[in-house]
């Protein structure tokens, strides 16, 4: 079935022609690298993907400024530019944290990335505990460009590392800027007894987070 631009019977098919079929395909290209050099001066709506085995790479729509995921979609894992492992923008680690009394922050758990406005991103965190004293409570918390916004409470914390309380949060945030932002987490021991709390972690008991682009929350800006 034809489909637009058509042909007409009897018309040479001219470069200006084969110049919309290549706009109205998807195009794939090894690296973004090789797109540019390719194509200079890309039209609105124009499709590519770039082929190299990333998990970032993919389709992408050019909208008029550059090109970007589609954005009706779910954009998945963002791309880590400071921390997270290996550019993705997850953390796993298996290193205990131990003497917490007031809020402080947990060692390599934290994820710097480049929010978008009218995205909406959501992160999974988990972390175990234990405290000096029997029946203490610990605060895991989300930081957001050094601003608290989500808690999570474990309470009557045993007193060894074969006894854990998890603390495990999932919090939705829209993305009402366009720019870095920087995700951690902290740790706060609350009480009620005098004591410290430790973050266990391990091979197997580690703590861990993880933040998705999961779908746009309004119109693109």
């Amino acid at each position: 079935m034809a489909v637009p631009p058509y042909v007409t019977a009897g018309t040479t098919i001219d470069e200006t022609w084969g110049d919309q079929i290549a706009g109205a395909v998807v195009n794939p290209f090894a690296s973004s690298a090789a797109r540019s050099a390719a194509i200079t001066a890309p039209s609105t709506g124009m499709t590519s993907t770039i082929t190299a085995a990333s998990a970032l790479n993919g389709f992408e729509v050019y909208n008029g400024v550059n090109w970007a995921k589609p954005w009706s979609l779910p954009w998945g894992m963002v791309a880590a530019t400071a921390g997270g492992t290996s550019g993705f923008g997850y953390v796993v680690v298996t290193s205990a944290q131990g003497s917490i009394t007031t809020q402080v922050a947990l060692t390599n758990l934290t994820v710097t990335f480049a929010m978008v406005t009218g995205r909406m991103y959501r992160v999974n965190a988990l972390c175990n505990f234990f405290s000096s004293v029997s029946g203490d409570t610990a605060t895991l918390i989300l930081v957001r460009d050094g601003t608290n916004v989500a808690f999570a409470h474990t309470a009557a914390l045993g007193t060894a590392s074969t006894n854990l309380r998890t603390a495990t949060l999932s919090r939705p945030f829209v993305g009402n800027t366009t720019g870095s932002v920087t995700i951690r987490l902290d740790a706060e021991r609350q009480g009620p007894s005098t004591g410290n709390v430790t973050m266990h972690a391990g091979a197997v008991s580690v703590a861990s987070m993880v933040i998705e682009d999961i779908g746009p929350s309004g119109a693109p800006a």
